[in-house]
């Protein structure tokens, strides 16, 4: 009995021998956890070391430890350096930077793909990364840090980036391997997806990591609400100069925006789906090169097929399935991609057909992206949004649908429209706007511009200003003299461009300090907002939307389309007016002529003067050609074609003329086959 209880006692004693060197070797794990980044060599003194051999990955945390990949992570509790657990998969709260995500698996929330924390670690900033599968789509390896294909980024990691993409067998930037990637005895093709700071501080997908849509509101990686303010290119077919690196930073560090939008047109002339395979292959990749660029420097991005002239989003369902199909699976891993599948619906197509096509592309999106963000249009050229909370897409998370104003021709019936179906559950993005009229062209109009502004931060609504050009034409941010494509002073901006910095509280005096481009010379910089570009030399490349002040539906799109154009044809003379003995004197202007497929188009615009000594209620007006025409868009009145003839009608809101007043909103867009001559004008 003595002696069994002798060998207890040995035993006992080498039981507690071997938890007290275990407690050591797990000390010794933690120091080296949670190590000094310095020590490993990292050039930002945030960063947390990948591994203790030197390997830098700028801002980042560890994907593994000693480049030895773990392959189930998800079922392994993950460490920070204080040695608290990290989230799980199910998003559980956890401090700490310092745990490890191996092979592209993330901690965070969704499917568990997000590297996401909670925590804050001696000055390193509360960021998120994204990785989503892990997977890089085009197959390419990645280097830590490099660019998405496949090229190294000298230092390791583009420190401005909020999405570091590393990957197969990455490299750091003193050449040792760091492991990442390695699943299975297999170099995974990942994207780590992990923020880190940029030089002018913590980048927007930096701070707000992946978003999503709660009940009517985008809201970032941490459920809180979080709205996108931004720009929207001119189409890329024309303006491809303003797509790039530079251009983004510009307005991400000066103007203050946190979202860029690639409006790449379907069906005009360079249009994506009736120009060649060049065409094609070309336009793919500025829009492949501009997310690249904008994941770089931490912003979102809106990838737009932009359907104008098909009208139609079931035109070219084919070519939207594959484009979609292919930028999804590419794009998988990136959590800062927004995908809006049809710009604006229009010429009389139904919500219900909007719908029968949204409902084809969003499964292919995600097939490869569950969980990305997705802006489907609306019809009436994206106002019809009451149509869409009537009856939404369902079986699909994070759908947005657009609506799209310009400030000067909708007004209070289209904001009400869109408060009212936010009102109804329904989550709206403004991915287009402009503070003009809907040509794209006129006078600014700061003040319905400004109670739109409110609207849409009173509802928490994100919004894209429309266009990213230096187009003779109102809406162009740039001024038309002006051709740098970045770097802009406060006095290469057009009066849209000197509204928009103004309103997102840029600083005058950094406008124009940061980047590296050339300004132009502009012949004037008067801060008030007049005309803008007016010039309509060029065709007018912005949406001429309907009438939203009643939500009318026989209004559109006029200057979107403009680019498709040849040089002005035709041999009508760019004003007419009519007859001084009229009761109204109306005034005809044609700002825009082309040629399509062997057609031709001619927009107008019309300006109707009271000159008697008493006001109107209520108008009509007979414009006569010399061959027959059919309406191809109008916008701000009724419209009806008898051969040669039109007559125009007022809408409720524009029916009164005061004396000596004016209305200038009325536009129309004429189809012809052949040149067009104006024979006569009569308004009574």
């Amino acid at each position: 009995m003595k002696e069994k209880r002798a060998l207890n006692r040995i035993k006992g004693r080498w039981v507690w021998m071997l938890v007290f060197l275990l407690l050591l070797t797990a000390c010794g794990k933690k120091e080296q956890t949670g190590a000094d980044p310095s020590a490993a060599g990292s050039e930002n003194e945030s960063a947390l070391t990948e591994d203790q051999s030197g390997a830098e990955n700028e801002g980042a945390a560890t994907e593994e430890r000693n480049g030895a990949a773990q392959e189930n992570p998800a079922e392994e509790e993950q460490t920070g350096a204080g040695g608290s657990a990290m989230r799980d998969e199910e998003g559980t709260d956890g401090e700490g930077r310092g745990g490890a995500a191996s092979a592209g698996q993330g901690v965070g929330t969704g499917n568990g793909s997000h590297l996401e924390t909670d925590g804050m670690q001696e000055g390193v900033s509360r960021e998120t990364g994204a990785v989503r599968n892990g997977q890089n789509p085009d197959g390419e390896a990645m280097q830590n840090g490099g660019e998405p294909d496949g090229g190294t980024a000298g230092s390791g990691t583009d420190t401005e980036s909020g999405i570091a993409q590393s990957g197969q067998n990455g490299q750091g930037a003193d050449g040792e391997r760091t492991g990442n990637g390695q699943s299975q005895g297999t170099a995974q093709q990942n994207q780590a997806g992990v923020p880190q700071p940029s030089a002018a501080g913590t980048t927007p997908y930096g701070a707000h990591g992946t978003l999503s849509v709660n009940g009517t509101q985008l809201v970032d990686t941490y459920g809180a609400p979080y709205q996108l303010r931004g720009v929207s290119t001119h189409g890329l077919s024309w303006f491809p100069q303003y797509a790039n690196k530079e251009a983004f930073r510009t307005m991400r560090d000066e103007w203050g925006i946190n979202v860029v939008r690639l409006a790449m047109y379907t069906a005009e002339n360079g249009g994506y789906c009736v120009g060649d395979q060049n065409n094609r292959s070309r336009l793919k990749q500025l829009v492949y090169d501009s997310v690249d660029a904008a994941a770089e420097l931490g912003m979102y991005v809106i990838v737009d097929w932009h359907v104008l002239n098909d009208r139609d989003p079931n035109t070219y369902t084919d070519q939207a399935i594959a484009f979609f199909r292919e930028t999804a699976e590419r794009y998988a891993s990136y959590g800062n991609v927004i995908y809006e599948i049809c710009n604006e619906p229009n010429g009389g197509v139904s919500w219900q057909s909007v719908k029968s096509y949204a409902e084809q592309v969003i499964p292919v999106i995600r097939e490869y992206d569950a969980d990305a963000v997705i802006i489907v249009g609306t019809p009436t050229w994206s106002q019809d949004v009451d149509k869409a909370a009537e009856n939404p897409i369902t079986g699909y998370q994070n759908i947005m649908y657009a609506l799209h104003f310009y400030a000067d021709t909708h007004r209070d019936g289209l904001r009400q429209k869109m408060v009212n179906a936010i009102g109804a559950g329904l989550p709206v993005f403004v991915s287009e706007y402009g503070i003009c009229d809907a040509s794209g062209n006129g006078a600014v109009n700061v003040s319905e511009a400004d109670k739109w502004v409110r609207a849409m931060d009173d509802n928490g609504v994100s919004y894209c200003i429309w266009n990213l050009s230096n187009k003779s034409e109102t809406s162009a941010l740039i001024r038309s003299n002006v051709t740098a494509a970045s770097g802009w002073s406060y006095e290469d901006l057009s009066d849209s461009g000197k509204w928009f910095v103004d309103m997102m509280g840029a600083d005058h005096a950094v406008i124009g300090s940061t980047g590296s481009g050339n300004s132009g010379t502009p012949d004037n910089g008067s801060n008030s907002y007049g005309g803008g570009n007016t010039d309509s030399s060029e065709n007018s490349g912005n949406a001429a939307q309907g009438n939203g002040n009643n939500g009318a539906a026989n209004s559109g799109n006029a200057a979107d389309d403009g680019e498709s154009s040849s040089a002005a044809n035709g041999s009508a003379p760019a004003n007419i007016t009519s007859d001084a003995s009229d009761s109204l004197q109306a005034s005809l202007s044609l700002s825009n002529s082309w040629e399509t497929d062997g057609k031709h188009y001619y927009q107008y615009s019309l300006e109707l003067t009271n000159g008697s000594a008493a006001g109107v209620n209520g108008w009509t007006c007979e414009i006569t050609f010399d061959r027959s025409v059919s309406v191809n868009q109008s916008w701000c009145g009724g419209f009806a074609v008898s051969g040669s003839s039109l007559t125009i009608t007022p809408e409720t809101y524009n029916a009164a003329i005061e004396a000596g007043a004016s209305q200038n909103n009325i536009g129309f867009i004429l189809e012809t086959d052949g040149t067009l001559t104006v024979t006569g004008i009569s308004c009574r």
